[in-house]
């Protein structure tokens, strides 16, 4: 008898120990807070087993990305293109064959807002590939399209090699065919937008006050989408790790890819350098934004497309390289943003 009552208890403590924990709902603390999970759609998921990732195979994994508690999605660029990356565009108006039609990003989109997941783009406005249609009509001197890039003389400016020419984003003309590709997506249900190279849109050869150029040519491209849908959002690529060169960007953009964050967790975490510095980089980082923007939203990460995997990372890929990786995580997803 005391054998079974002995058993029983044991019992009871083990299934009252496997109790579901309750959740806890970060968002209703900070409504800003959201975990964005960047998909490079050719490499993600195959749906029809030719070898090349596709939006179908988004779709299709979309529990899977709500179990991990994903609340947003970054799509990197989707649009037809010469290149395997996308960032020369050729068409903003259609969706990349490889990756499959705009009835199937349609359908993402509903799919994804079903569970509570927002779709943001990349948008790629700094430049366009060399064979879009407004370029080649531009170097044909064609009056209309002449100006959409920047011409010294028989050769078009460039920040990328490649075949990627920047357009002149001081061009009115320039500013209303970039209004109308943000309206044809905000109409479709896309939510943000990730815009590349936002550091480059005004470095051209002559211009003076590049960065502030930049963040009041951002502040109109917000308000403008802003005014019909007002949960629209932007968010900028400043590849810079000094966080004072970013704070103007503030000024324009609703959040920042950051950098200097970035750089601080896997230094302190990674390489193990200066640890302790850690939490008061992050707290002089925030404060600088909080100056400009009391309501800043904080886009923190640990890495992206353009940096190796975290685990590939120095001090990250030796004998400690996983609890600093499961360190640096647990970083992130207490970090605002």
């Amino acid at each position: 008898m005391k054998k079974i009552s002995l058993a029983l208890l044991l019992l009871l403590l083990v299934l009252s120990g496997c109790t579901k924990k309750e959740a806890i709902d970060f968002q209703s603390i900070n409504p800003q807070n959201d975990v964005y999970y960047e998909i490079f759609v050719r490499s993600f998921a195959d749906s029809d087993n030719d070898g090349i990732g596709d939006l179908n195979g988004v779709t299709e994994n979309l529990d899977y990305l709500e179990a991990l508690g994903v609340t947003g999605i970054w799509l990197m660029p989707i649009n037809v293109s010469n290149s395997y990356h996308g960032y020369d565009v050729l068409d903003y108006y259609d969706i990349d064959s490889d990756y499959g039609t705009m009835a199937d990003f349609e359908n993402l989109i509903d799919e994804a807002t079903s569970r509570g997941i927002t779709i943001m783009i990349d948008l790629v406005i700094n430049h366009t590939s060399d064979q879009h249609d407004w370029f080649i009509k531009s170097r044909a001197n064609n009056p209309e399209f002449r100006d959409y890039y920047i011409w010294e003389g028989t050769t078009a400016f460039s920040s990328f090699v490649g075949g990627m020419v920047d357009l002149n984003l001081a061009n009115e003309d320039v500013k209303s065919e970039i209004k109308n590709i943000f309206d044809f997506y905000l109409e479709k249900g896309v939510r943000g937008f990730r815009l590349d190279a936002a550091k480059h849109f005004f470095d051209k050869p002559g211009v003076a006050g590049v960065t502030l150029k930049n963040a009041f040519f951002m502040m109109e491209m917000n308000a403008y989408i802003k005014e019909t849908y007002p949960d629209s959002f932007i968010t900028a690529e400043v590849y810079e790790p000094n966080y004072e060169f970013n704070v103007d960007y503030y000024l324009g953009s609703d959040s920042i890819l950051d950098f200097t964050v970035q750089r601080a967790i896997q230094e302190r975490i990674g390489v193990g350098s200066s640890t302790y510095l850690l939490a008061s980089t992050f707290e002089k980082v925030f404060n600088a934004y909080r100056k400009v923007d009391p309501g800043f939203v904080a886009s923190p990460f640990i890495t992206n497309h353009d940096m190796d995997r975290i685990a590939s990372m120095s001090g990250f890929n030796g004998a400690q390289g996983m609890a600093r990786m499961k360190l640096a995580a647990n970083v992130l997803l207490t970090l605002p943003g």
